[in-house]
């Protein structure tokens, strides 16, 4: 189990759901990795869909190949609030937006 509370939390991305974070291992040990992904609701009450949205994909982590996919280590309760915790592969964070129909057709 992933005690957060050993990780320092920066905010990636937020939307009107849910917030990512990266979390920085305040120290490095063989039992916990230095880097992880974490999600959680904006709302301090989030809607019910909110929480069963985060169950469902915590319910795939021993289906997804962490070859492609960023795989959920846990889901757990972090100072009162629900928290997905992800394997972060590393690599850079990308935004990317859908071009517009015009972009398309250039």
């Amino acid at each position: 189990m992933t005690e957060l509370s050993e990780y320092r939390l920066e905010p990636l991305r937020k939307d009107r759901e849910f917030i990512l974070y990266r979390g920085q291992h305040w120290r490095q040990s063989d039992a916990s990795p230095p880097s992880i992904l974490v999600v959680t609701p904006v709302s301090e009450r989030p809607a019910l869909a909110s929480l069963r949205r985060m169950e469902h994909e915590y319910s795939f982590r021993g289906e997804l190949d962490p070859a492609w996919a960023v795989r959920p280590i846990a889901l757990s309760k972090h100072d009162g609030q629900t928290m997905l915790v992800l394997d972060n592969p590393g690599g850079g964070y990308t935004t990317r937006r859908k071009p517009s129909w015009s972009e398309e057709a250039e």
